[in-house]
């Protein structure tokens, strides 16, 4: 099942430096990888460490990074024609879009169209300037493969090569037309890969590629894109996850040679100056990269509160990130990331042991919080700022103490389950305003308050009935 494509949110609006500085470094990375042929640093750790391993991009993904393509139509190769200088651009352009045509099985008598040497006259071309800047090749019954010469038409502002049947892998030149804004290759019989080098066309508005079953992606490919957000944001997809994977390796390579130089007093081998910087900087520089390439990637909002959290109940911090750095999205117990923020973590049966901090108020994307079969003392007060909570299971913790009455603030709460505990003093009458909880268990603890028995702990209509006679109860003690 696909994931379907999240809105791009706080980028900056040319990501021309950022794209150009990634691909300089992947380029000088992917170096290195072959080196060491493409597994960067194994072979050389500890054999007593059982240490996760990071997850390696795949020396493929490196090169079609670098290079800016994925396979062109010429067996994966960029290749293109060298141009006289004394040449006019004009005449450049129609020798370039006479072979193309020709080259995709098109009749020059045909692309002519009685015009002669006028292109403005030639059957789908438009000559604004002195130079050709549309195709409009739609169902002409072109079939053969696209040209990678085609990148040479670079003041091309509009290519439709839609409802014929082209076949082949897409040239990876057609990222060299950045002018472009409406793209069509959709209903022909293209495959492969979509070519990263796509990513660079930042003015491309309209983008049609359905109806190419044997086109290969790893997002759903989309139906026609017809507005620049859109498209851009579908573009994205294209080289941000290589770029993310292979940024995260080289970090985690960096901080292992780091470790490993500083435990054998500067011995071994250093680590790359580009991934060592990262790996130094990752509350500044690396957030903001991370963060343009996966806006849900970092959730550095909720990082660093979920560090304190974890920290605070007595875990180890390379337990949670299980070897995948500040990916978040991937650490111990976070079931779900949405919008950049957590939404549900898991951390149940961890032998956890000590306090929930302050800070699991900062975490108010939570809609789950599971944190059953562990031995914590007490619920802080700020667990009431965590306003879209859905479902809270804390049973079986040894939790001690008063309930904090700011649990009546989670509005938005279903499911509240405290049972197993030694929580002590009256249910708090805040909880009277929990007018969506169906279900609520208190059983086996030492609260003054007379609680329903857990057998109907589920039925909503007894919930709320409970929670009625406390509000009553605090009105008359009020009173």
């Amino acid at each position: 099942m696909t994931t379907p494509l999240r809105p791009l949110r706080n980028l900056p609006s040319n990501p021309g430096p950022i794209i150009s500085t990634l691909s300089s470094a992947m380029s000088h990375f992917s170096t290195i990888a072959e080196k060491n042929g493409g597994v960067a640093d194994h072979g050389q750790e500890d054999s007593n460490k059982q240490e996760v391993e990071p997850r390696r991009p795949s020396r493929k993904s490196i090169s079609s990074f670098t290079s800016g393509h994925g396979s062109g139509g010429s067996g994966g190769e960029c290749v293109g024609r060298v141009w006289g200088q004394s040449e006019s651009a004009l005449e450049r352009d129609k020798a370039v879009a006479l072979s193309c045509w020709l080259l995709m099985g098109g009749n020059e008598d045909t692309l002519r169209n009685g015009a002669g040497e006028d292109a403005s006259g030639w059957k789908g071309v438009e000559v604004v300037e002195g130079r050709v800047t549309e195709l409009l090749w739609g169902a002409e019954g072109l079939s053969s493969c696209i040209p990678p010469d085609i990148g040479h038409l670079n003041k091309l502002t509009t290519l439709l090569l839609n409802n014929n049947a082209l076949k082949g892998c897409i040239p990876c030149e057609i990222g060299s037309l950045t002018s472009l804004t409406s793209l069509a290759l959709s209903t022909n019989d293209l495959e492969g890969e979509i070519p990263f080098s796509f990513a660079r066309l930042n003015r491309l508005t309209n983008l049609s590629l359905v109806g190419n079953n044997k086109i290969e992606s790893n997002e759903q490919i989309p139906n026609h894109l017809q507005t620049h957000a859109e498209t851009q944001a579908y573009l994205a997809t294209l080289w941000r996850p290589q770029a993310l994977r292979l940024i995260t390796y080289g970090i985690a390579i960096a901080r292992r040679r780091q470790a490993r130089m500083s435990s054998d007093g500067g011995a071994g081998t250093p680590p790359d100056p580009f991934f060592a910087f990262l790996a130094t900087h990752e509350d500044s520089v690396t957030d903001l990269i991370l963060s343009y390439l996966d806006p849900d990637y970092c959730c550095i909002k909720d990082r660093n509160a979920l560090l304190k959290c974890w920290r605070s109940l007595g875990g180890i911090e390379d337990d949670l990130r299980e070897g995948y750095g500040d990916d978040v999205s991937r650490w111990k117990g976070v079931k779900e990331v949405e919008d950049g923020r957590v939404t549900k973590v898991d951390w149940g049966e961890l032998s956890l042991t000590g306090t929930i901090p302050a800070e699991i108020g900062e975490l108010d994307g939570l809609r789950e919080l599971w944190l059953y079969g562990n031995e914590i003392s007490s619920i802080p007060s700020e667990i009431g700022k965590l306003a879209s909570l859905d479902c809270i299971w804390l049973y079986n913790c040894r939790l001690e103490g008063p309930l904090p009455a700011e649990i009546g603030n989670l509005i938005s709460l279903r499911t509240l389950d405290l049972s197993t505990n030694k929580l002590s003093g009256p249910v708090p009458p805040t909880l009277a305003k929990l007018t969506n909880l169906s279900q609520l268990y208190l059983r086996d603890n030492d609260f003054s308050t007379v609680c329903p028995p857990h057998r109907v702990a589920n039925d909503k209509e007894i919930v709320q009935g409970f929670l009625a006679s406390l509000k009553l109860e605090g009105e008359n003690k009020n009173s």
